[in-house]
C-alpha cells in the first residue's frame, strides 16, 4: 500500500516536471514575472527567485543564476558566443559539451579552459 503511494507521488512529480518544462520550451509565463521567450530578439526564459535571477537551460532546464549585480545571463551560457547556431538562447555547461564537436577550434580551446578552472559549476 504504501509503495503503491509513493509511486504516484512520484508520477505525478515527473509529469509536473514534464509539463513545466513543456511549458518552458513553449514560451509560456509560468510565473507573473518570468521574462517571456522571443526567438527574434536576445531574450531567454527566466525568472526571479528572492533577489536572483534565475535562468533556465533550453535543453534540459535545469536552473541557472544570472550574473551577481545586473542579474542578466552569463555569456558563457550563450550559445552564440560559443559559435553555435542552435534556436536556444541559454545552454548549461553539460549541454553544452555535449555540442562540443560543433564549436570553433578557437572556442572549443576556450571552453576546455572554462571546465577545467570550473566556470560551470552553477
Amino acid at each position: 500500500m504504501r509503495e503503491q503511494e509513493q509511486s504516484q507521488e512520484v508520477e505525478q512529480l515527473t509529469q509536473e516536471i514534464s509539463e513545466r518544462q513543456a511549458k518552458i520550451k513553449a514560451g509560456v509565463r509560468l510565473e507573473e514575472r518570468q521574462f517571456e521567450k522571443e526567438w527574434g530578439a536576445f531574450r531567454p526564459v527566466g525568472f526571479r527567485k528572492k533577489k536572483l535571477e534565475i535562468f533556465v537551460c533550453g535543453n534540459c532546464s535545469q536552473e541557472l543564476r544570472g550574473a551577481g549585480h545586473t542579474g542578466q545571463s552569463k555569456n558563457r551560457h550563450n550559445p552564440l558566443f560559443w559559435g553555435l547556431e542552435i534556436a536556444e538562447k541559454i545552454l548549461c555547461g553539460e549541454c553544452l559539451e555535449a555540442r562540443k564537436g560543433a564549436m570553433p577550434a578557437v572556442r572549443r580551446k576556450k571552453f576546455k579552459q572554462y571546465l577545467k578552472i570550473g566556470m560551470f559549476r552553477d
